[in-house]
């Protein structure tokens, strides 16, 4: 089953635990989903309609690393600084619960990585 908000063909989708903001020490498991069209969405579960956060990634300088501990840290720079864009990057730090699952988006978002940072 896709999420009904997404219609695009996926890269790369599935349960990834995503690193608290507030508190560094929790760790929140969400559905993901990336699409051809550069469209990350985080989605509750796998049965929720509605993301809770969408992240264009062609609008972004996209910048990933992959710890060795298995962690990716993606940073999304603004492209553009917009009435509603303070220019801070958004910072994610994932983790799947397998190997293959984190090699898997690692070269699905790879399609998006800056040539530069800013």
């Amino acid at each position: 089953m896709v999420p009904a908000g997404v219609q695009e063909e996926m890269l790369a989708n599935g349960y990834l635990l995503r690193q608290g903001t507030v508190l560094g020490f929790t760790w929140k498991k969400h559905y993901w989903v990336l699409t051809a069209n550069g469209s990350l969405h985080e989605f509750p579960s796998r049965s929720e309609p509605c993301p809770v956060a969408s992240y264009f990634l062609p609008h972004c300088f996209v910048e990933l690393v992959l710890s060795e501990d298995g962690l990716i840290h993606l940073s999304l720079h603004p492209r553009e600084r917009g009435w509603f864009s303070t220019g801070a990057p958004t910072k994610l730090i994932l983790k799947a619960e397998g190997g293959a699952a984190i090699h898997e988006w690692v070269v699905a978002i790879q399609r998006f990585v800056a040539e530069r940072p800013p």
